[in-house]
């Protein structure tokens, strides 16, 4: 007769946990010894086919949309309680302060190495994509307004004292170029962003990559390609236009009416360094086209 397990209550679990770190705390010996025990090739959880047993059941409990929304509910409720919000705080300081090295921003050459060895593995397994697609479907956090709001609001005020952090490369192709008034590599993600990056360094023009703007209609982040500070003018740099791009930047002209931006298209570039090598003075603003004359075309051709 098989004996059926009881659930835990959410009290006996935190005494039970509670208790087994003060068994640790008292008894580091004990901590020690099980920590030697798993090193290594010892620790089962570094075992192929373990490991291969672990990532098949998660794929199946996560493709099961009432199995995510259980554990997010979990989640949600256990943290709604203050008491478990400042436990969650205190541990994250605690690994902090014993463990900086785990917590620190990657180099840039860090980031690109786990972006390749990301993109290969999923090459390898697109199962994983499959499954992920079939969850955001179902529940997609970024699809509540008020989290993507808040989302924006937060990245918007890290990247006025982290500027840098934004050239973390995402999933695309690019490069790095290095920004010369600070020293900085700077993910850019085409060819074009990299000529119109070295055109305006050669004319000791500042710039910022990505400047995030929320758009409110569409529940989205916008990103003009560049913004020169200098000129107060923000530009994008486009090869071809797709129609979600070209409704997303009408809602920011829409929302943005006193931001000034222009669109620099291959031959604009072209022109510049063309220009840029007869020594003659350069206004960026010829090179381009206003936004608001660009929405014009696209209403003139319809």
């Amino acid at each position: 007769m098989t004996r059926k397990r009881c659930k835990e209550s959410d009290e006996a679990k935190k005494n039970r946990i509670t208790s087994i770190l003060k068994y640790w705390e008292t008894h580091p010996e004990v901590k020690k010894e099980r920590s030697i025990k798993f090193k290594g090739d010892k620790n089962p959880s570094k075992r192929t086919d373990v490991r291969k047993k672990h990532s098949e059941s998660a794929i199946k409990q996560w493709s099961d949309p009432l199995a995510r929304k259980r554990q997010s509910d979990n989640k949600k409720k256990y943290y709604e309680d203050p008491i478990h919000r400042e436990e969650q705080s205190e541990r994250v300081k605690k690994i902090r302060k014993e463990r900086p090295e785990t917590c620190r921003h990657q180099t840039p050459e860090e980031a690109k190495a786990w972006h390749d060895k990301l993109i290969l593995y999923k090459e390898n397994h697109p199962e994983i994509d499959q499954a992920q697609s079939e969850r955001m479907k179902i529940s997609n956090p970024m699809k509540d307004t008020d989290i993507v709001r808040k989302s924006t609001n937060t990245r918007i005020e890290y990247y006025k004292t982290h500027p840098i952090s934004v050239n973390i490369p995402r999933y695309s192709k690019g490069n790095y170029f290095l920004r010369t008034y600070d020293n900085k590599n700077v993910w850019l993600r085409s060819t074009y962003e990299t000529r119109y990056a070295g055109i305006l360094t050669s004319l000791n023009i500042k710039w910022e990559y990505e400047t995030p703007f929320y758009i409110e209609s569409l529940n989205s982040i916008y990103h003009p390609d560049f913004y020169l500070p200098e000129y107060n003018l923000y530009v994008e740099i486009k090869g071809a236009w797709y129609e979600k791009n070209i409704i997303k930047i009408i809602e920011f002209y829409k929302q943005y009416s006193d931001k000034q931006l222009i669109i620099v298209y291959k031959e604009h570039i072209d022109n510049l360094e063309h220009e840029l090598g007869c020594y003659v003075p350069i206004n960026l603003k010829d090179f381009g086209i206003l936004l608001c004359d660009q929405i014009t075309l696209w209403k003139n051709k319809e």
